[in-house]
């Protein structure tokens, strides 16, 4: 089983062992064959303070401890583009769907929306080293003051105006199509419809 926890679950139990450490709660889920997922939000969100000058040392010691718990990786970017490529080639080949879904080994492999990742020749890339490395070439990534609130609020408003425009339009179509379509006004009843069928 693949189990999510929010940044707001990782934290107490790296930094404080609430309700356990890492280390028991390893064994628990590889008893059972389970694995904790992380998605680049999370761990960006635990590595945040690496951008002070006194944290890198505190951030790579809690991510090598994370590290320790059996992980997968998901890259949510890969999940629309992978769906489609996996349906234009289950159809064209008129295969089953068989896409094993945006999951992998190592974070640096999860990062890339396409391709392999810049570091994926590496024999091993571990967290920490990850993202100590993105910390060094692009800082901004864990400064949440750095975010385009302005452009984000503007796309999510203009998405919103796309839909409720979409929403009256099908609306529009279905009274047009009420007032052509009598019998469309009312539920069908089943037998008791007078409905010829055609």
């Amino acid at each position: 089983m693949r189990i999510f926890l929010d940044t707001r679950d990782l934290i107490p139990l790296l930094e404080r062992r609430d309700p356990c450490d890492a280390k028991t709660f390893a064994g628990l889920l590889d008893r059972g064959g389970h694995q904790l997922v992380l998605t680049q939000t999370v761990v960006f969100e635990l590595s945040a303070p690496i951008v002070q000058p006194a944290t890198p040392t505190v951030v790579a010691r809690l991510l090598n401890e994370l590290e320790s718990i059996p992980l997968v990786y998901l890259n949510d970017g890969q999940i629309m583009p992978g769906e489609l490529r996996e349906a234009v080639r289950a159809f064209s080949r008129e295969d089953e769907y068989s896409w094993r879904g945006p999951f992998h080994d190592r974070f640096d492999a999860s990062i890339p929306t396409s391709g392999p990742a810049p570091t994926h020749s590496y024999l091993r890339h571990g967290l920490a080293e990850t993202v100590l490395t993105i910390s060094q070439e692009a800082p901004d990534v864990f400064r949440h003051e750095g975010l385009p609130l302005a452009e984000l609020r503007a796309a999510l408003e203009s998405d919103r105006a796309i839909r409720t425009h979409r929403s009256s339009q099908i609306t529009s179509a279905r009274r047009r199509l009420t007032r052509q379509v009598p019998w469309a006004q009312a539920p069908l009843r089943g037998a008791s419809s007078n409905r010829k069928e055609h």
